[in-house]
């Protein structure tokens, strides 16, 4: 990033009249008022620390809360922009050469007390900044957030040089208008994450070259420290980190219900941390895998409808593959799992699978892989809780009649079951066992609103845009759109 900075046709958002600010042309001078804004926030601090640990006269102490975070949030995102700047101030500068030290990064850790992990985001956040300017002017106003530029600077392939970078460089630029609407139509980062992986798709259609060193292996790392314990390092590609992820996630999940049913354990609740449950559930696919005199064999479900089993071969698109904890793995993948599987087809009739009526009160098996085919995620927009994690819930309680069928079925995370059952939330399904989100009635009757809160603060760019534009044109084309509302 040496000699990064602002693209030259980056927006800059204009200064209030009046503002105190106005009279300042020098960084050092920015300096001084940033001290003076680190002086207030402190003394601001202090306050909050004393009505936290005291109490406040806040009548409604969940809304306060939401009002002081969403305050925060915002100057949270001013510090990271003011962080993002800096970081370029020192490159274009190369301040850090005046200290001796290697990289502005190492700098700014040293100066700031800033983390490595942190100073990398803002590395990737000045990347984004220099290369695509709607995309910094977005970020100037408050659109977007570090973490979002962070994630569009992950699109290009690292592997990327010279003529094939600066191509991809340009690609991104005429598309930025799209990440910017797509980042802001997206609830959560591996939301936005996976528009991303799209738009690298597009950009990437060779992939990594297959052998190439690096390109597509996973690694892992064994080190043992000084105190006796290990070290386990490891970076894995989206294939093998999707299936090692689940089968972790789906053996955690089987020792939780043996425990629960385990009279001698007489209902006690596990109190180990989700990392420590893991672990020991990764140890015990090992031991297994070793045990076993062949690799396991894999459990395939091969959902088909009715319509798609009669169209086969026409043009209808094809699914992509997914693993019960909700992540996507490549065709290659799939095909190598299926050399040694045991497949169960599911055939449904537009979309509706098995039906159990008030035989079952328990989803079955067969039925709960039917709703994983359906039901993705979790019905709370946001929770990214795959179908190995989910409760069936009855949209008619059970002990109100309600049916163990697809159309009063659906599939939620334990956690947002809870809220349901327990704390007065109400789903309501979309009909006739449809796929699709689930409408959310809180406790207090409003309808729930996944929108956070700093983006409901933010105006709608792609509205006012079009709005603007039409405006432009009516001025120069008068008779041309005077039917267009």
């Amino acid at each position: 990033m040496q000699g990064a900075g602002l693209h030259e046709d980056t927006d800059v958002p204009s200064l209030p009249a009046g503002a105190r600010l106005a009279g300042v042309t020098t960084v050092v001078g920015l300096a001084v008022e940033y001290e003076r804004v680190a002086a207030l926030g402190a003394a601001i601090n202090a306050r909050f620390a004393e009505l936290v640990r005291d109490g406040g006269n806040d009548a409604l102490p969940a809304a306060s809360a939401l009002e002081v975070m969403s305050a925060i949030g915002r100057v949270h995102h001013e510090a990271t922009v003011a962080s993002a700047l800096g970081l370029a101030q020192v490159e274009v500068t190369s301040a850090h050469l005046d200290d001796g030290i290697r990289s502005a990064g190492q700098w700014v850790q040293r100066h700031t007390g800033m983390s490595g992990s942190s100073v990398g985001e803002l590395r990737a956040v000045g990347r984004s900044m220099e290369r695509y300017p709607k995309i910094a002017g977005a970020f100037l106003e408050g659109r977007l957030r570090a973490g979002e530029l962070a994630t569009i600077d992950k699109v290009i392939p690292k592997r990327f040089r010279g003529e094939a970078l600066r191509e991809s460089v340009e690609f991104l630029v005429d598309v930025q208008n799209e990440l910017i609407v797509g980042a802001e139509n997206s609830l959560t980062a591996k939301e936005f994450g996976r528009f991303c992986k799209a738009v690298q798709d597009r950009l990437d259609t060779d992939g990594p070259v297959p052998g190439t060193p690096g390109a597509d292996d996973s690694e892992v790392r064994l080190r043992k420290r000084s105190d006796g314990w290990w070290d386990l390092l490891g970076l894995l590609n989206p294939d093998d980190g999707a299936i090692l992820s689940t089968l972790t996630e789906e053996r955690d999940q089987k020792n939780l219900r043996a425990r629960t049913g385990d009279p001698e354990l007489n209902g006690v609740k596990d109190d180990r941390t989700r990392e420590a449950r893991h672990a020991a559930a990764l140890l015990q696919l090992v031991l297994s895998g070793a045990a076993s005199g062949r690799p396991g064999r894999v459990g395939l479900y091969l959902h088909m409808d009715l319509d798609d089993l009669a169209q086969r071969g026409g043009d209808r698109p094809v699914p992509m593959a997914r693993t019960m904890a909700n992540y996507d793995i490549t065709d290659d993948t799939l095909w190598a799992l299926l050399a040694d599987a045991d497949v169960t087809p599911i055939i449904s009739d537009s979309g509706t699978p098995l039906s159990f009526g008030r035989t079952r009160r328990l989803a079955p098996h067969i039925l709960r892989m039917a709703l994983a085919y359906r039901d993705l995620t979790c019905w709370v927009p946001g929770c990214d809780g795959g179908p190995n994690c989910q409760q069936i819930h009855h949209g008619t309680w059970w002990e109100h009649g309600g049916r163990t069928d697809p159309d009063d079925t659906k599939g939620g995370c334990g956690f947002h079951h809870k809220l349901v059952h327990d704390h007065g939330w109400q789903v309501i399904p979309p009909p006739d066992g449809q796929p699709g989100d689930a409408t959310l009635i809180k406790p207090d009757g409003t309808t729930y609103d996944p929108t956070p809160q700093w983006r409901k603060q933010r105006r709608q760019p792609d509205t006012n845009a079009t709005i603007t534009r039409l405006d432009a044109l009516r001025t120069e084309f008068p008779d041309a759109l005077k039917d267009v509302s």
